[in-house]
């Protein structure tokens, strides 16, 4: 008995050792197909790969690919690759920190920019404001408004006064929990 390394047709990767047995009626052992009788060379299994050369007859040791997610330069966008190798110019394998950062050539790294941010930051606090508004300011002044214009007694006048003391307090809260961030600085 005999043992026969084999590898993969298409990667020529080892693939594992079969036991060949020599057949009655021939002088010597029969090479199973993508198959060779030299030994592979010891490598660890869990971080390399043994690789054979068909030109040369020999096996090759090499690093296992390691699947790698790399960012788009220009979008962010996250897109995995078999291996750091694989990777494209046009993407990094350093994660933006921020949805505001730009891919910098010069400097190689993600430059947040601070203009897109403030923009944004501003936008969540007035949609904020806005909703907050909506839900405690507008239903104050909407009923001080009918009191004032429309019921216009004495009672009525006097609530309407309360209820718009209650709108302008609830205003200054919702712009004090609520307050504008600071401007960039260059």
């Amino acid at each position: 008995m005999k043992e026969a390394y084999n590898f993969n047709p298409q990667t020529f990767l080892f693939s594992g050792k079969s036991k060949v047995y020599q057949v009655k009626g021939y002088d010597g052992y029969i090479l199973p197909q993508f198959s060779t009788w030299l030994e592979t060379p010891t490598f660890n299994r869990e971080t390399q790969q043994c690789k054979f050369d068909k030109a040369s007859g020999a096996w090759s040791i090499q690093d296992k690919p390691q699947p790698v997610i790399a960012y788009s330069k220009t979008s962010r966008a996250k897109k995995e690759f078999d291996d750091v190798s694989l990777v494209t110019d046009d993407y990094t394998i350093v994660p933006p920190s921020t949805e505001f950062d730009e891919w910098c050539e010069d400097s190689c790294s993600w430059v947040t920019n601070e203009s897109n941010k403030h923009i944004s930051e501003y936008n969540e606090v007035d949609d904020t404001r806005r909703r907050l508004y909506s839900v405690m300011v507008t239903p104050l002044v909407d009923e001080a408004y009918i009191k004032r214009n429309l019921v216009k007694t004495e009672k009525a006048l006097s609530e309407a006064d309360d209820l718009e003391k209650q709108a302008l307090a609830a205003r200054l809260k919702i712009q004090a929990e609520n307050p504008w961030p600071p401007a960039p600085t260059d």
